[in-house]
């Protein structure tokens, strides 16, 4: 649900920059089919990411009791849907600047009543609780139990199984289960209990798609995280409140995480000894890290390396 949400609000901010640039170009009549085809290109991703929050705004209500409030969310969201469409498929159809315009100012209409709409969705009640199978019963529900690795990896690499349906039970080796995954929702992995983990190794490895909150998962048990997010382009959710205290390994963790900007300094790394290039190419990572006890760790070499927003090392990095 939030994955959407976030990816909705990014093209409408993504579609409404490219509606400022537009209008000066078609106010003085220049490229109008080139701009036609951009803005089109534009609000149809806008369109596509409406439809799966829809989608999973469906699935969500399907789960809770009558909710009146929820249900006029729906409405609305459909509605513009429904509004935008027309002008939409005219800016097929349009010739000439003037078309490009009224078509252009129904949408940024539509665009300022889906703003609207999402303010009040994020306010709602059920998705601001905490996730618990209590919250979200049938979402929650187990129904496939997989008694090995390669089960596992076989259930998530099929998009129809929601991930919050999996009980891994007493599985303690995740390494690799979903590395180079084109998952498009990662929606109830958060319900995972990994309470009994200890290999976490490229878990996640090169899931671009990847944004779900972890940080109420029990890892203290896990020893490797080596790899875990490398590669996740578009994660940037907290896990502050993880204990880490069991892990030694941490090599290239966030590597090429670009987004991904959250406290850690309370973590507990005392046991890890090796960090090399753990937050290498983290493009947007910028927290400090001063309070940690590195007194275990060998390796840092290339721990920060490549672009990124720091604008200090920590008082103990080595390179």
């Amino acid at each position: 649900m939030q994955e959407a949400l976030a990816k909705l609000e990014q093209e409408i901010k993504t579609t409404k920059r490219a509606c400022r640039l537009s209008k000066s170009v078609l106010e003085e009549g220049l490229d109008v089919q080139a701009e036609a085809q951009e803005l089109h290109a534009k609000f149809s991703a806008l369109a596509e990411a409406l439809a799966h929050l829809n989608q999973a705004l469906d699935t969500h209500y399907a789960s809770l009791e009558d909710d009146t409030q929820l249900e006029q969310i729906l409405i609305s969201l459909k509605r513009v849907k429904s509004k935008t469409a027309t002008p939409l498929a005219s800016l097929e159809s349009a010739s000439s600047a003037k078309e490009v315009l009224e078509a252009l100012a129904s949408l940024e209409q539509g665009v300022l009543d889906l703003e609207g709409v999402l303010t009040g969705l994020k306010a709602h009640p059920s998705l601001n609780a905490p996730t618990s199978p209590k919250a979200t019963p049938k979402a929650m529900a187990k129904k496939y139990c997989p008694q090995s690795k390669e089960e596992l990896k076989a259930l998530v690499a099929d998009e129809s199984v929601h991930l919050g349906e999996i009980d891994i039970g007493g599985l303690t080796d995740l390494s690799e289960v979903f590395q180079h995954s084109h998952r498009e929702s990662y929606e109830g992995l958060e319900t995972w209990d990994v309470s009994q983990v200890t290999n976490m190794e490229k878990m996640l490895d090169s899931c671009r798609n990847f944004n779900q909150p972890l940080n109420h998962w029990d890892v203290s048990k896990v020893t490797n995280m080596r790899g875990m997010f490398l590669g996740c382009d578009n994660f940037n959710q907290p896990l502050n409140d993880w204990n880490v205290s069991r892990v030694t390994n941490m090599e290239k963790m966030f590597f090429g995480c670009k987004a991904f900007n959250q406290p850690l300094n309370s973590w507990d790394v005392s046991n890890v000894r090796t960090m090399g290039s753990m937050f290498a190419h983290s493009f947007s990572f910028s927290q400090p890290l001063d309070n940690w006890n590195v007194s275990s760790t060998t390796n840092t070499e290339y721990m920060f390396f490549g672009k990124n927003s720091l604008t200090r090392l920590p008082i103990w990095y080595r390179a």
